[in-house]
Order: C-alpha cells, then sequence, then structure tokens
C-alpha cells in the first residue's frame, strides 16, 4: 500500500502522487481518492513486474503456486518493514563477536540463530536476539523441531511471521515469551502423526 505523506502518497516503487484538496470534496475524500489512485498505479505496476517474471520462466507457474510465492514475499516485506534485519556483520555485533567475523553465519549454519535467506544475502531478525546478545530461548526451541522436520530458515521464518490458529490468530514471533504455548503450535502445524 502506498504511504501517505503530507498531500503527497509515497509509491513503494519510488514515485509519488500529489494532490489538493478540492473545494468540491472534503479533505478526507479526496485523500481516500489518491490513496485509491496510488494503490491502482501500484497493482499495475506488481502485475506488470509479474507478468515479466513469468515470461521469463522456462518452464509454466500454476496459478496456486505463483500465489504462494507472492504471499510468501509479502510476508518477508512485511517483516523487513516492521522489524529490523541485521545484516551478518550486524548480527556479529549483536551477539558480541566482532563484526565480520562470522559468528552469526555460523550458528545459522549449526542452526542456534535465525538467519533469512534474500536473494544473495542473509538477514537476521534482531527479535530473535535476547538484550544479553543470546537467541531467545523460544527460537532455539523451534530451530531444534525444525531441523527435525528438516525445515529451511525461511521456512521456519515465514511460520514464525504467519498466524497460526493455535495461538488465536497471532503470529508466533508476537509470542516469543510463551515457550510452551509457541512449542504447541510449531507441533500442531509440522509434526503430524500418521
Amino acid at each position: 500500500m502506498a504511504q501517505e505523506t503530507g498531500r503527497t502518497w509515497k509509491l513503494r516503487g519510488g514515485g509519488t502522487i500529489a494532490y489538493e484538496p478540492s473545494k468540491v470534496a472534503s479533505v478526507g475524500a479526496t485523500e481516500r481518492i489518491a490513496r485509491i489512485v496510488a494503490d491502482a498505479i501500484e497493482a499495475a505496476e506488481a502485475s506488470a513486474s509479474l507478468g515479466a517474471a513469468v515470461s521469463a520462466l522456462a518452464t509454466t507457474a500454476s496459478p496456486q503456486s505463483a500465489r504462494s510465492v507472492q504471499a510468501t514475499e509479502n510476508v518477508f516485506r512485511s517483516a523487513e518493514q516492521e522489524f529490523v534485519m541485521l545484516s551478518s556483520g550486524e548480527a556479529d555485533a549483536e551477539i558480541g563477536s566482532k563484526p565480520g567475523a562470522g559468528r552469526a553465519r555460523s550458528w545459522r549454519r549449526e542452526n542456534r540463530a535465525l538467519g533469512i535467506e534474500r536473494g544473495n544475502k542473509i538477514l537476521f531478525p534482531k527479535f530473535q536476539f535476547t538484550r544479553e546478545g543470546k537467541v531467545h530461548e523460544t527460537i532455539l526451541l523451534v530451530l531444534r523441531k525444525a531441523r527435525d522436520q528438516e525445515l529451511t530458515q525461511n521456512e521456519v521464518a515465514l511460520w514464525l511471521l504467519s498466524p497460526s490458529a493455535t495461538l488465536d490468530g497471532q503470529r508466533p514471533v508476537d509470542r516469543l515469551n510463551a515457550t510452551d504455548e509457541v512449542a504447541m503450535a510449531f507441533g500442531a502445524a509440522f509434526e503430524m502423526e500418521w
């Protein structure tokens, strides 16, 4: 969605739409119209980008897989806006290591820290770290359970950032201090027995 700043709407793609309240319509109505126009422009830009990406595929993508990929991307983009995401060097500093030492990446490989693959980089959500620079016990528990289920860290992050019916519609990330409840929600989502 576009973001209002004064009497303009900033588009995610970098453009802006300026508006002036008219004498005919109220300021609120003019703002709503500007928001609708900005959202329509962003939707058109997104459609064009998706169309170009899909046409570049060597195979045919099903509508379901295309929706799934876009939904995942939307969750990660929202998380990048909502939470602080640290580079590996920043995560090193967060855990008390020399920036660039690679300790955070090492922890990720050992399943002792959550790192999200975004393009050619790894981002470490700051919400996983305590004030003391340790990984939150709930994150460690989820990472251990995820390893047993052979889930990727991106799949873990997606689950943490998505509403859970077991948590009454809350996201696991919002309940990190309720370790037992998050563990139950993880089990309900991934640990099915046949």
